[in-house]
């Protein structure tokens, strides 16, 4: 199987057991999860909204 391996400051695919000797594994790394962006300004709800019209 393939890893890659990091060898004069150069990454190389080889073989598992077949790197030459001072070659570093290198790992996976999972990406950050993103964060959800909040609104600045939140939508304001009236504040008689069961109140009917008045009619004249």
């Amino acid at each position: 199987m393939l890893k890659d391996y990091l060898y004069n400051g150069k990454q190389f695919q080889f073989n598992e057991g077949e790197q030459p000797a001072g070659a570093v594994e290198v790992k996976a790394v999972e990406p950050p999860e993103a964060k959800k962006a909040e609104p600045k300004n939140k939508a304001v709800k009236p504040a008689n909204k069961a109140r009917k019209a008045a009619v004249k």
